[in-house]
């Protein structure tokens, strides 16, 4: 009796477990039947188009050259005309510096110029005058003794008296022995000079800019004292505009001086061209990461782009035209390490090895005379599945001409 108890257990079990494999297998090949049908229905095409690898990184827009503007003379600053972002033209006025102590100075400088002047004048009206009385006196005295009614003593006193008056109508500042004339016209210069340096003061005292430009340093400000020499503003020539930025260390070495990027933000409407011109010896820390400097000038640049303004910049590492791509996912990297694309042919999927080129955040180069633009092949993601870093599907792969998923 419990022979045939135990005998009727073991044939249950053994029914029950044939049942289970059996519905087990069914489930598989189900599986398997939705995993091909999805894969048949999950295609991208493949497309002809320009591509680039690029490396992202934002920085400041700069000025490259900027002049620095010194005050020429000491004073109170009376007024402060722009600050640090306003665009300039060469000549516009930037500040001004009080006149009052130069103004009444000139007041007392121009009347000594005046008096001085007069007495220059005056004394040459008379030394003028004196000449032509000199000269009519001659004459005569000529005309005497040619008839024999002066005696030669006499013509020789007023030609002695001519060439004195010619003499003292003559300015010759280098004389150790000035005439009067020469002493009042000597007064008159100095005075003239006094006045034109009272000007030439006063009109340092109004500060302008050298070139046209943006003005990034203002170093002035009003009713406060400034001195002589000391640094106003700095003015930077917007015809030269740069990025300043940082990558980081693990990108650092594929870029190189010369390279282009494309510079786009959300403070200007442009896209604008660049070329990085510097990539900096050394890395620095910045937070936890650290990054390296790289200059990026700015080859196109306009009068909506502005110092201190943020801008991005997309620089090209790599770069085909007129390629044959797919989404990276359509790529899958097999054990041996070579790598295939899943072409639908029909209904079946079959694997072909290709080589890759320029990859992408999206989109990868294939190169296979196997394939052609058009041809649909299937993408990872729109199936459920990934590729993860290109090491290959999880959890299926591929086995021949089939894709199975990966179960036993």
């Amino acid at each position: 009796m419990k022979n045939k108890k135990w005998l009727i257990a073991v044939v249950a079990i053994v029914v029950v477990g044939a049942l289970f494999w059996g519905w087990r297998y069914t489930q598989r090949a189900n599986e398997q039947a939705a995993l091909e049908e999805a894969a048949l229905n999950s295609t991208v095409s493949v497309r002809i188009q320009d591509i680039e690898d690029t490396i992202y990184t934002s920085g400041t827009i700069v000025l490259t050259d900027a002049e620095t503007v010194f005050t020429s003379s000491g004073g109170v600053v009376s007024e402060v005309m722009v600050q640090e972002g306003s665009i300039v033209t060469k000549g516009q006025i930037l500040a001004k510096l009080s006149n009052d102590d130069l103004n009444d100075q000139l007041a007392r400088e121009q009347l000594s110029f005046n008096i001085a002047e007069n007495n220059y004048q005056q004394a040459l009206l008379d030394a003028q005058e004196a000449l032509t009385d000199a000269e009519d006196n001659l004459k005569q005295k000529q005309d005497l003794y040619a008839v024999y009614a002066i005696s030669k003593r006499e013509l020789d006193d007023a030609q002695e008296q001519y060439d004195q008056a010619l003499e003292n109508v003559t300015i010759n500042t280098a004389d150790s022995n000035p005439t009067s004339l020469e002493i009042k016209y000597l007064q008159y210069r100095q005075s003239k000079l006094s006045i034109n340096e009272l000007y030439a003061e006063i009109a340092s005292n109004t500060i302008r800019s050298p070139i046209a430009g943006a003005v990034t340093l203002v170093n002035l400000e009003e009713t406060k004292y400034v001195s002589s020499k000391a640094v106003a503003f700095e003015v930077g020539d917007l015809g030269k505009l740069q990025i300043q930025a940082t990558v980081g260390e693990y990108e650092v070495n594929k870029l190189s001086v010369g390279m282009s990027a494309t510079v786009f933000g959300d403070a200007f409407n442009q896209i604008y061209q660049g070329e990085i011109s510097n990539i900096a010896a050394a890395a620095t820390k910045s937070g936890s990461e650290t990054v390296v400097a790289i200059v990026i000038d700015i080859l196109n640049e306009t009068s909506e782009l502005k110092p201190n303004f943020t801008a991005n910049a997309d620089i090209v590492i790599d770069s085909a035209q007129q390629a044959m791509v797919v989404p990276l996912d359509a790529v899958v990297t097999m054990p041996n390490g070579s790598r295939v694309v899943r072409k639908k042919v029909g209904t079946e999927i079959v694997p072909i090895q290709v080589q890759t080129g320029v990859a992408n955040d999206l989109y990868i180069q294939i190169i296979s005379d196997e394939i052609q633009e058009g041809d649909e092949v299937i993408s990872a993601s729109n199936m459920g599945l990934t590729t993860g870093d290109g090491t290959g599907l999880r959890p299926g792969a591929m086995t021949g001409n089939r894709l199975t998923t990966g179960g036993k």
